[in-house]
């Protein structure tokens, strides 16, 4: 039985349109603006416009895109360009409305992620109370009928409220250590992940210890707060570290 991915290529290699010289594809075709674009030396079509005019070439050329939501909105400008599947990777780091614009150019979609996880970083973003719109009583009327998603931190929580299918994976095998994961997963996963000891743990160094700093003391602040105290201490232990067992 044939892999997924020769029967995928076996598919597009079989498109007659394929099996013309490239010499006979007219200049206002896809292929015939593509070859014209590969030819060029200089002033290329920008991105989005050649993706623009090519959209079944280019679904023919990449059946797989891998691109960030906002290169998704960015590039991907045609309505003739839509997915069979689209899949989302660390979801718990995509906001909702980041994800919309590429959830609608599929017809199905897979979300993978860890709500144990971070969630994305709002460092960079102004405090909502900076920008006022005028529009607090239509936002108030969209919440009171359930269809905002402010509350919501990442798709992936969106998508845990809703009746959708879902499935653990339990397996845990990217950890060399056995207790790097053993904390997280009393504390985080009921200790339902089926984790795999290593033969570096019967050396007597677990891989995980106590660091006690008894002068460290926590500063808050107005942006957070800060202790620098054990931020130090922590430097010094990363480099020490990095000294007694550096990159081979």
């Amino acid at each position: 039985m044939r892999r997924g991915y020769e029967r995928v290529r076996t598919r597009l290699l079989s498109d007659a349109t394929w099996r013309s010289a490239s010499s006979d594809a007219p200049a206002s075709s896809e292929r015939g603006l593509l070859l014209r674009e590969v030819n060029k030396r200089r002033r290329h079509l920008p991105l989005r416009q050649l993706f623009r005019q090519i959209p079944s070439l280019l679904l023919k050329l990449k059946p797989c895109l891998m691109m960030s939501p906002l290169a998704v909105s960015t590039f991907l400008d045609s309505e003739a360009l839509d997915f069979d599947l689209v899949v989302f990777d660390e979801a718990s780091q995509v906001r909702p409305h980041d994800a919309i614009c590429a959830i609608y150019r599929g017809k199905q979609l897979l979300v993978a992620g860890d709500q144990k996880q971070l969630p994305p970083s709002s460092f960079f973003e102004r405090t909502a109370g900076a920008i006022d719109t005028g529009d607090d009583g239509e936002d108030e009327r969209e919440e009171h009928e359930g269809g905002s998603t402010k509350d919501f931190e990442s798709i992936l929580d969106v998508c845990a409220t809703i009746r959708i299918p879902r499935r653990r994976l339990r397996w845990h095998y990217r950890s060399r250590r056995e207790s790097l994961i053993a904390f997280s997963n009393h504390h985080f996963y009921d200790d339902e992940l089926v984790t795999f000891p290593s033969s570096r743990d019967v050396e007597g160094d677990s891989g995980v210890r106590l660091e006690y700093v008894s002068t460290g003391m926590w500063q808050g602040a107005a942006s957070g707060g800060t202790n620098p105290v054990e931020a130090r201490r922590t430097a010094a232990i990363v480099i020490q570290h990095a000294r007694q067992f550096p990159v081979q």
